[in-house]
C-alpha cells in the first residue's frame, strides 16, 4: 500500500512540475508588489490546543524551485521568463506554549538562507544583478483557543489568529511590506486510522497592486488528510488556496489569480522515549490561473508566488 501511495505522489509531483508554467503579464508590475508571502507551514493550523504548561519546538528546511517567475514582453514572439527568484532555501523556526483556559501561543521565525535570481530588476533586463541571497523574513505570532474537543475527541475545532510584522528585508523580497492579520478556524475529524482537517482563514492587509490587479485581502481555505501506517509512520496530504479579495478591480476583463499548492508528507515517531518527530514533504503549484485579460479558453498557469517544486524536511516535538 505504501509503495502505491508513494508512486502516486511521485507521479503527481512530475505532472505538477511540468504543468506549472509562469504567469504572463502585459505590463511591468510595481517593484513593491514583488514581496512574496512566506509559504504556509507543512501542516494546517492545529485543531487541538497545546496543553497548559507544554512547549512545542520545530524547525523546517524548505527548498522552493521558481517561487517567483513571470513571463514578460520581449522582442521574442513568446516573450521571456523573468526569474525574479529562481530558487530559494529557507529555514523556519517555531516555538509554541500552552496557556491556561485552552489558549496557546506560537512564534514563527522564517529565515531565507540562500536565494538565486535577479529580484524585481529581472522584469526590466535579462542581465540584472543578483538578488540579496540571505535575509530574515517577516516573523509571525499566532494566538489560538480551542473551542471544541480535546486530544481524544472525534471532532475538534480551534480558532486562531496570526499577526505578521513587516520586519523582513525588503531588498530580498522577504516582507509583505505591511502588517497582516489572519483570523482562521481549523476543524479536525478523526476517522481512525485517518484524520481530516479543514481550515478557512482571511488575511487582512493594506491595499496593494500586483501583476494581476489591485487587491488587499485574501481568503485562504485549506484541506488536509493524514493516515497512520505501520512502523509509527503517518502519511499526509494537504491542499491550500489563496483567493484575492479585490479592493479596486482593474478596468476591462480581469482574471482572479488563484494561488494553490499541494504537499504530500511523511511523518515518523521512531523513538518511544523521545518526543522528536522527523518529517519529509514535497509538492508543487497547481495551474489554476489565467493571464490578465486572457480569454476563458486560454491556458491556465501557476500563480505568482507559488513554487514549481517545493521540498521540506524538519523536526518537531512537544514537551
Amino acid at each position: 500500500m505504501l509503495r502505491h501511495l508513494l508512486g502516486c505522489a511521485l507521479g503527481l509531483l512530475w505532472v505538477g512540475a511540468a504543468a506549472a508554467q509562469p504567469l504572463t503579464v502585459d505590463e511591468d508590475p510595481e517593484p513593491r508588489a514583488l514581496a512574496l508571502t512566506n509559504p504556509r507551514g507543512l501542516v494546517l493550523g492545529r485543531a487541538r490546543e497545546l496543553d497548559r504548561g507544554r512547549w512545542a519546538l520545530g524547525a523546517a528546511y524548505s527548498l522552493s524551485e521558481r517561487p517567483a517567475a513571470l513571463r514578460v514582453p520581449s522582442p521574442d514572439p513568446g516573450g521571456r521568463t523573468a526569474l525574479i527568484i529562481a530558487r530559494r532555501q529557507s529555514l523556519t523556526l517555531t516555538l509554541g506554549a500552552g496557556l491556561p483556559r485552552r489558549w496557546d501561543l506560537e512564534l514563527r521565525l522564517p529565515l531565507y538562507l540562500r536565494q538565486d535570481g535577479a529580484g524585481s530588476d529581472a522584469l526590466a533586463s535579462s542581465q540584472a544583478p543578483p538578488l540579496v541571497r540571505a535575509a530574515p523574513a517577516d516573523p509571525a505570532l499566532t494566538v489560538g483557543r480551542a473551542l471544541l474537543g480535546d486530544a481524544s475527541s472525534l471532532l475538534a475545532l480551534r480558532a486562531h489568529a496570526e499577526l505578521r510584522a513587516p520586519l523582513g528585508d525588503r531588498a530580498a523580497l522577504a516582507t509583505l511590506g505591511t502588517p497582516s492579520l489572519t483570523p482562521a478556524l481549523t476543524a479536525e475529524l478523526l476517522l481512525a486510522p485517518c484524520s481530516v482537517q479543514a481550515e478557512l482563514g482571511l488575511r487582512w492587509r493594506a491595499r496593494r497592486r500586483d501583476a494581476a490587479g489591485q487587491h488587499a485581502s485574501t481568503a485562504e481555505p485549506a484541506l488536509g488528510v493524514a493516515c497512520a501506517l505501520w512502523w509509527r509512520l503517518r502519511l499526509g496530504a494537504e491542499l491550500w488556496l489563496t483567493l484575492p479579495l479585490y479592493a479596486a478591480p482593474a478596468t476591462g476583463p480581469q482574471q482572479v489569480p488563484v494561488a494553490s499548492e499541494w504537499l504530500v508528507s511523511l511523518r515518523a515517531h521512531p523513538w518511544r522515549a523521545h518526543p522528536w518527530e522527523p518529517f519529509l514533504a514535497g509538492g508543487t503549484a497547481l495551474p489554476l490561473t489565467r493571464a490578465p485579460g486572457a480569454s476563458p479558453d486560454a491556458e491556465r498557469r501557476s500563480a505568482f508566488g507559488t513554487a514549481r517544486l517545493r521540498l521540506v524536511a524538519g523536526l518537531s516535538a512537544q514537551f
